[in-house]
């Protein structure tokens, strides 16, 4: 039975993670499957806050800070993220993520994807180039409201203590993946050299 408690275990991060023992020489991040999730999803409180190592992963990654800044290093770019932004990562891309929290803490959400699990739905899902490195959310270029909308009811769904939890988490994961799709994909096949988003 899936309890409350496994559920804060399962998405609340309050304490340092071993990312030497998930990260290869290769750099590439496997924490395993979740047999019950599309993706880890994880809200981060912990302090001091913990930097995560370069690494990469077959499946895109999502970093929504709710509370402090967020910097991340991704294909060789720099990006930073303010309250409200949030950030893509493309699948296979190498990153690291560096978290600059206030003085009360931080909250910053991050959404892994499992990309071995959607490529057995479609393979061409773990193959998706997003737009990335580029913030997205309050303030921005692109405001994103569907996106900053969908990870603060994923925020939200973390907190559920009812018995429809995961079912509410898969939706809005499954929600999550439509919309990074329909509207983040990018194709670099445009005659003036730049990213077109769909």
């Amino acid at each position: 039975m899936f309890t409350a408690e496994a559920s804060q275990r399962m998405f609340h991060v309050d304490r340092n993670l071993d990312y030497e023992s998930v990260i290869d020489g290769d750099h590439h991040e496997s924490w395993g499957c979740s047999p019950v999730c599309p993706a880890i999803v994880r809200v981060h409180t912990e302090m001091p806050a913990q930097d995560v190592p370069l690494h990469w992963h077959l499946g895109s990654e999502l970093i929504y800070p709710r509370h402090g800044r967020v910097m991340l290093f991704i294909d060789g770019q720099e990006v930073t993220l303010n309250d409200g932004q949030l950030c893509l990562i493309s699948p296979k891309s190498l990153h690291s993520i560096h978290p600059e929290p206030y003085e009360d803490g931080q909250c910053c959400l991050s959404i892994t994807f499992d990309g071995e699990y959607l490529s057995r739905l479609d393979p061409g899902l773990s193959n998706r180039h997003l737009l990335q490195g580029v913030p997205l959310g309050s303030g921005c270029e692109y405001t994103a409201d569907e996106l900053v909308e969908l990870c603060e009811r994923i925020v939200e769904c973390t907190y559920d203590e009812s018995e429809m939890q995961l079912i509410r988490m898969n939706a809005l994961l499954f929600a999550l993946l439509c919309h990074i799709d329909e509207r983040w994909v990018v194709d670099d096949e445009t005659t003036s050299g730049g990213y077109r988003v769909r």
